[in-house]
């Protein structure tokens, strides 16, 4: 196992995570309220409304690749493979949702081969910057990761974010993101806010050690906000220390805190990919979206269907 490929991955997603996304609504309040809870890592909860969609209008193609992909989230592959299959397309129209699903399905089947080779389909068309073409990077380095590529899934996840080869430097890019967002420390203040504040820093200025001295003292005076055991599990991981970054990582999935929480289970999800557990894979994942409250802002969405006679991990339009 590849140390720095995991630190890598986890601080690129860490990144990911903390930049959200914004979609638009569909306007059919069933088809939303299933994309919502698809949205928010309730795919179970999801079906029924997808499905009640579809018998209210059988003709278009995205429900049915909605109910696909709630059907492989919820781990039901064959269901989701059947599903799929009853998605029509215009001749010549890229694939869609329904082979990420295909995708997701293959990996729950531990044929991550076959779901390299549905989620490069999608790749071939979808724009990297589209909702669509990142959700599908995202699934895909999970399908390389169960497929032992390490090195491949960490380049597609550069890909998809222009991120550093080094553990150590998606950190920093992750810790500059968040100081550029952060108001700034009112002067002589005090307490567990500054010393957070200033181990942030500490990782975007590349300085791990006094960092990870900061986030210690404030875990162990319990004054740091819960995202400390996820930072301090990252700083393990940048030095390579996978058995201490897996364990806090684990740990850290206990969080009381719900942004830390969902944020540590999505990470953790890298970490079951990796160790070839492709159902606790999703299992993480769906909880870490539970616990970010990511119905708030819905990822597998679509735009209004358009009339027509005869159709994700994380996004879509």
């Amino acid at each position: 196992m590849k140390h720095g490929t995991y630190s890598a991955l986890g601080a690129s997603m860490l990144v990911a995570a903390v930049a959200g996304c914004q979609a638009p609504a569909p306007s059919d309040m069933t088809m939303q309220r299933g994309s919502q809870l698809l949205a928010a890592g309730s795919p179970k909860a999801a079906i029924p409304f997808l499905a009640q969609t579809i018998a209210s209008r059988p003709d278009g193609p995205e429900p049915i690749a909605l109910l696909a992909l709630a059907y492989a989230l919820d781990r039901q592959a064959d269901r989701a493979i059947l599903q799929a299959q009853q998605v029509h397309r215009p001749a010549g129209a890229p694939p869609g949702w329904e082979t990420v699903a295909v995708g997701i399905a293959a990996m729950v089947q531990r044929r991550p081969a076959d779901a390299q080779k549905s989620l490069e389909r999608v790749l071939d068309t979808a724009g990297a910057d589209s909702s669509l073409g990142q959700a599908t990077m995202q699934w895909l380095a999970l399908a390389q990761l169960l497929n032992g590529d390490r090195d491949q899934a960490l380049e597609t996840v550069q890909a998809q974010g222009g991120r550093s080869q080094q553990a150590s430097a998606a950190l920093v890019q992750c810790a500059a993101a968040i100081v550029s967002r952060r108001e700034p420390t009112l002067e002589g203040e005090t307490g567990g806010q500054s010393t957070y504040d200033s181990a942030v820093a500490a990782v975007a200025a590349g300085e791990m050690g006094p960092a990870q001295e900061r986030f210690l003292s404030l875990q162990q005076d319990a004054l740091g906000p819960a995202d400390t055991a996820v930072w301090l599990a990252m700083i393990s991981g940048s030095y390579g220390d996978w058995p201490e970054s897996r364990t806090m990582l684990k740990e850290a999935c206990r969080s009381s805190s719900p942004p830390a929480r969902g944020l540590a289970n999505q990470l953790f999800g890298v970490v079951c990919a990796l160790e070839d557990r492709p159902d606790s894979m999703i299992e993480h994942i769906l909880a870490g979206q539970r616990a970010l409250g990511r119905h708030q802002t819905p990822l597998y969405i679509t735009e209004p269907p358009k009339p027509e006679s005869v159709w994700f991990s994380d996004f879509m339009k």
